[in-house]
């Protein structure tokens, strides 16, 4: 039975993934036709795209009863966006340069919303009216992010190529060809519902899967979902960051992170908080949030220094091998 459901979880969590980089595919896309620039795309669009799996499995949390896996999700999954997915991509960047933009603005914001989520969950329980001021708060976000953004860098690559791709298949006569056209040109759309059907039938059976294993292994929920979850939930920041450092596009990479992390604090606990009361169990109470306050202190001072070099993206790496050890009790 144990391994039936790890089959299921694998597979589900596979689904999910795959469904939101097909999610990002055409909300990129589309965002660069709409002419957002290269920081708004990385934060408004793949960073709430990649956040999309601890969104959906957040919500199938509550509607399956399980609401003690949110904020579990929500911290380990920022935990793991700091000390996995940055250390990843210093180890692989050899070394990320970062802006004073994105130190004054982003960064502060991504702090202060750190901070108000740690008072929130001080007591150990996100009630609505809580989780109501986190979603306000998100929106504010956005508010401040598309009236800042200058639009400035219009992909001129994928223009040229839809211009081309008109242009050769409306010079030719037959139903055919215009029939390729229209395909062509809307598959960023076909792609983006695609993938958000995806993702939301991987959610619903990675949850059940998760509820099963648990009472199988007589482990708790969340104690998987702040480990196997938020690791595989965050593989979708973990492949855009490391595709975008590779590329030399470092401003997409850390707008993914500061993005997603305050997508998951604000909105995959504020969210499901709005229809239910969400409570803290002590493993994220304690060694979760204790990791996510270091993970915050490390990223700050990793900006501070304008720098993340690879010895200190293999420190972080450490210490999230750390942070599940502990989890575990290894040590």
């Amino acid at each position: 039975m144990i391994i039936l459901w790890g089959l299921i979880f694998i597979v589900s969590m596979t689904v999910l993934v795959k469904g939101s980089d097909l999610f990002l595919r055409g909300a990129e896309r589309i965002g660069v036709n709409f002419g957002f620039s290269p920081f708004l795309i990385g934060v408004l669009i793949v960073g709430v795209g990649t956040s999309l799996p601890e969104l959906t499995s957040a919500i199938m949390g509550v509607i399956k009863g399980v609401p003690d896996i949110v904020v579990a999700n929500a911290v380990g999954s920022n935990v793991a966006n700091i000390f996995l997915v940055l250390g990843v991509i210093a180890i692989v960047g050899k070394k990320i340069n970062t802006s004073n933009g994105l130190i004054k603005n982003d960064l502060l914001f991504f702090v202060l919303s750190t901070i108000l989520f740690l008072i929130i969950v001080s007591d150990r329980v996100v009630y609505p009216q809580e989780a109501l001021v986190l979603f306000l708060v998100y929106l504010v976000y956005m508010f401040y992010l598309i009236y800042n953004s200058k639009k400035e860098a219009i992909d001129v690559v994928i223009k040229s190529e839809v211009a081309e791709i008109k242009k050769m298949i409306l010079g030719k006569s037959g139903r055919f060809y215009r029939f390729i056209y229209v395909i062509k040109s809307n598959i960023d759309y076909i792609f983006f519902v695609l993938g958000i059907s995806m993702v939301l039938g991987g959610a619903k059976y990675l949850i059940d899967s998760v509820v099963m294993i648990s009472k199988i292994l007589n482990a708790s929920p969340e104690v998987i979902s702040i480990t196997a979850i938020s690791l595989g939930t965050s593989l979708p920041e973990l492949f855009v960051s490391t595709r975008a450092v590779l590329t030399g596009k470092t401003e997409l990479a850390i707008g993914n992170i500061l993005g997603s992390n305050i997508f998951n604090i604000l909105i995959v606990v504020g969210v499901p908080g709005l229809f239910a009361i969400l409570p803290v169990d002590t493993k994220t109470a304690t060694v979760g949030i204790f990791a996510l306050i270091l993970a915050t202190v490390f990223l700050i001072f990793g900006f501070i220094k304008k720098s993340i070099g690879r010895t200190y993206g293999l420190i972080l790496v450490s210490l999230y091998v750390l942070f599940i050890l502990k989890l575990f009790n290894i040590v």
